[in-house]
Formats: C-alpha cells, sequence, structure tokens
C-alpha cells in the first residue's frame, strides 16, 4: 500500500524548525536504547545532560546533570563543557571551554554518543566554483553537461577536494534546482541511527520515537540527496538502500505502509568502493551510474592561487589581501589536505595577524600529514598564543598586542582551542 501523502505536506520532528529557509541542523543521539534525531535552532543553546530539565538527557551515571550546551550561531556550531565532571569529548580528544564542531564530527559523552547533521533546503544559493586549471575547468563543464539527466552520480577523490561543492553546483544546474538539496555524511552516523536517519521512522518504532520522523531520502525528494563518504555504510543499510533506489519506495522504520519518493542520488567517497568487498557490487553499479573523479589540489597548482585569493576575500570581507610572496609560498606546499588544509591555514593566518596585507611570514605554515591536519593547525595557533601569554605573565591584552592582534581576537581563538585564562600577575 503507497502512502499518498506528499512528502512535503509531513513534518520533520518539528515544524518550527523546518519552516525557515536554508540550512538546518540536527543533534543524532545514540545513548544505551534511546536513539533521537534533535532539531538544533539556529541562535538557541541546547543543554545536554542527566537532568530531566535539560533539551537532550542522557541516561548514563557518567554525565554531568548538565554536561555541556550546543549553540549553532552565525553559521557556526559551538559546542561548551559545562565543567562536568568526566568530560565531553569532540573526536576522541576531551574539551575544555568552548570549541567549534564541524556537521559529522563525533562527541562523546560517557557511552553516549552524538553526531550534528547539517540538512540545506531548496533555494539555497550554491558556492561558487574557484576554477582555473585546465583540469577543474573541464570537471565542471562535465558537471554541467549531466546536470539536466537524473542519473546518479558518484564522485571520487581525496578528503577536502571539493566534492560537496561540485554535487551543490549540479544540483543548482539541474531541473532539481528549485527542489531541496540534502547533505549527509554516511560515516558520521551512529549505526544504531543510520536506518531512522536515512529511511525516516513512525511514533513508537523504538525507545525515544515520540513521534514520526521523516528520514533524509523523503526529505529529497523532488530534488537532490548527496551521500558523503557512502562507502562507510554497514552492509545491512546498504541492502535496504538498493531496494530504495531500485524501486523509489520505502518503508520509515517500525512503518507498514511504503512511501514514493523522487530523488536524485549523488555519491561521494575518498577510497575505491569498487574494489572494496565489503561494499555491494549492485549498490556501486546503482550509484555509479556516471563517475568522475576530482583531482587533489597538489595536482592543480593553478587553482592554488586563485582559491588562496577567493579565501582570503570571503573571510575577511574583502578587507585584506595576500601579497605576492605568500601567494608564491602557498603553491610550494604539497596541500595533503587540499581545499579544507589551505583555508584552515589562511583562516589560522588571519586570526594571527592584523595585517591588511598578508605576507609568507604571517602564513601559519607547518609540516602536516593529511589524517592530522587540524590538529597541526591548532598546534600552530595553540603554541603561538601560549607562547606570547608566558612572555606576558599571562596578561591578555599584551599578549594581544604582541600577536598584533585585538584582545576579543585573542579571547575568541583561546575559547575556540579551549585555553583557559590564568590570573595574571599584573592587571589585564
Amino acid at each position: 500500500m503507497t502512502d499518498s501523502k506528499s512528502v512535503h505536506d509531513e513534518t520533520t520532528l518539528d515544524a518550527s524548525a523546518t519552516s525557515a529557509p536554508g540550512p538546518r541542523a540536527f543533534l543524532a543521539l545514540v545513548a544505551g536504547d534511546t536513539r533521537q534525531l534533535i532539531p538544533i535552532p539556529p541562535d538557541v543553546e541546547i543543554s545536554i545532560g542527566r537532568s530531566r530539565s535539560c533539551h537532550v538527557v542522557l541516561p548514563d551515571r557518567r554525565a554531568s546533570r548538565l554536561q555541556a550546551t550546543l549553540r549553532w550561531e552565525g553559521g557556526q556550531l559551538w559546542l561548551t563543557d559545562r565543567g562536568s565532571r568526566n568530560g565531553t569529548f569532540v573526536g576522541g580528544k576531551r574539551i575544555h571551554g568552548r570549541v567549534a564542531v564541524r556537521p559529522g564530527e563525533l562527541i562523546g559523552v560517557g557511552a553516549a554518543r552524538m553526531a550534528v547533521v547539517l540538512e540545506t533546503r531548496g533555494g539555497d544559493s550554491a558556492p561558487s566554483i574557484v576554477a582555473a586549471s585546465a583540469a577543474m575547468k573541464d570537471l565542471v563543464r562535465q558537471i554541467e553537461r549531466v546536470a539536466e539527466a537524473d542519473s546518479s552520480v558518484l564522485l571520487i577523490g581525496e578528503t577536502g577536494t571539493g566534492k560537496e561543492l561540485l554535487a551543490r553546483h549540479l544540483h543548482a544546474s539541474s531541473g532539481r534546482a528549485a527542489g531541496p538539496f540534502v547533505a549527509i555524511n554516511c560515516g558520521a552516523i551512529p549505526e544504531a541511527l543510520a536506518e531512522s536517519t536515512l529511511f525516516g521512522h513512525e511514533k513508537g518504532a523504538f525507545s525515544g520515537a515520540t513521534k514520526r520522523t521523516i528520514g533524509v531520502f523523503e526529505a529529497s525528494s523532488g530534488g537532490t540527496l548527496f551521500l558523503d563518504e557512502v562507502g562507510e555504510l554497514s552492509e545491512r543499510t546498504q541492502a535496504r538502500m538498493l531496494r530504495v533506489l531500485e524501486t523509489g519506495e520505502l518503508m520509515r522504520v517500525g512503518g507498514t505502509r511504503t512511501v514514493t519518493i523522487d530523488v536524485r542520488v549523488v555519491s561521494a567517497t575518498h577510497r575505491d568502493i569498487e574494489s572494496d568487498p565489503r561494499f555491494r557490487r549492485d549498490l556501486f553499479f546503482r550509484l555509479a551510474a556516471l563517475r568522475f573523479a576530482v583531482p587533489p589540489l597538489r595536482e592543480r597548482p593553478e587553482d592554488i592561487e586563485a582559491l588562496a585569493r577567493h579565501l582570503v576575500q570571503e573571510l575577511s570581507g574583502g578587507r585584506r589581501r595576500l601579497k605576492d610572496s605568500a601567494l608564491r609560498a602557498l603553491r610550494e606546499q604539497p596541500w595533503p589536505g587540499n581545499v579544507r588544509e589551505l583555508r584552515n591555514v589562511l583562516e589560522a593566518s588571519m586570526a594571527l595577524s592584523d595585517a591588511k596585507t598578508i605576507g609568507p611570514a604571517d602564513l601559519a605554515l607547518r609540516p602536516a600529514t593529511a589524517d592530522r591536519l587540524d590538529s597541526h593547525l591548532d598546534a600552530v595557533v595553540r603554541d603561538r598564543i601560549l607562547a606570547a601569554l608566558a612572555a606576558c605573565n599571562g596578561n591578555q591584552s599584551a599578549a594581544a598586542r604582541r600577536l598584533g592582534i585585538s584582545r576579543r581576537a585573542l579571547i575568541y581563538r583561546m575559547e575556540k582551542l579551549g585555553l583557559k585564562a590564568k590570573p595574571a600577575s599584573a592587571k589585564d
């Protein structure tokens, strides 16, 4: 039996959380028998803890009554540990104070596991693609050429090469542009929540399922669904996804009626899933009707200068620029983390310098491996801040002057890195 009700007439968790255009954020939670997908409204502080008064209640004795708070502010997600006894962890590392959290990063409290899922809706403008190299220009042309076809697309490339940006461009160039674009990182979905997140669930399907919730397949009906790191899906979830793709129908967890969907699937992976024995061959061919390789940044050096200029313009609001000598220094780097690493380096460089024209000495460059990229970049900033504070006996105003930044910029960076201010020997 097919549910004839349009998927766009149904609510996803909370109608007030979906009425506004633009990105939507959800917190996926797995704690004991509890499995929930909780909306995170913009500019609202979400409390997390053992107390029943918290927005997110953790049924774990190791959690404090008020463990942490999560806030979506200015397009950035901020997680703050509220002095918990046993700690709040992001990516396996204990945090202190307020830190920025990226969508897909795993948050741990005791046995509970959480991850933020970011969803975007139709009508969002696609970010511009900066392509100066022949390889990227050709890839963009190919993407635009196949945009009107409804065939599934698989993007293959290293982490940080811009696969989601290309998926957004494909959507914006297609006849589905007026429909929703939903992006989800398959590697960040806890296994216990995978089917509910992808296909939805009915009220009472499991403990914590207090209302009907549509999954990302339904939410993207009429538009495009981007499945990042699709190779991380379990074999059980792969089997169910294959049937949905074959039939164009799905059944929510705990449901008895099928729902018809109309969605184009664009997938991405950083590894060779075609040769991976854990990934179903039949699903691979369903997902890879069209496939494109996204070249790493080191193979398209012409893009480095163009991207760097674009990113500095974007991050500074047009108030700062790069010297030619800085651009040459950037071109000499191997960029194992690709565009994501380049952005992180430029962001760190601007945070530590108020110079309107950024030179080679202002660049926060350091040898790093791709898998530890973020920790290396954080270490560059952390070391320079700690050294300045030590030289100034903990006086933040003096340390900020020594670093050439404002005191507010210093405090922001300290909060992001979880650095607590120590009492200064001189009045600050």
